[in-house]
């Protein structure tokens, strides 16, 4: 992905989550280039079929504005 890219829109798209395509999952390759994703500052999620959160959008430093809505995340409890 070109490192000017600051906002992505990846919403209604056949995007496959790492845990169903760890090898050529888009969020795997973003989570790797740590240089790219700390320049995003927008991420649109939504309708993609998300279970978990992707471990890229932590890594997204100096996102604004996220959107996850539409998807299957799960949330557990945890008791502390």
């Amino acid at each position: 992905m070109p490192r000017t890219v600051a906002e992505l829109n990846l919403s209604n798209n056949p995007i496959l989550s790492p845990n169903d395509d760890p090898r050529g999952s888009l969020f795997i390759r973003m989570s790797t280039d740590l240089a790219y994703v700390r320049h995003i500052t927008s991420l649109d999620l939504t309708q993609i079929g998300l279970r978990i959160i992707p471990d890229a959008v932590p890594a997204c430093r100096r996102l604004e504005s996220l959107k996850l809505a539409h998807n299957h995340i799960m949330v557990s409890r945890v008791d502390r």
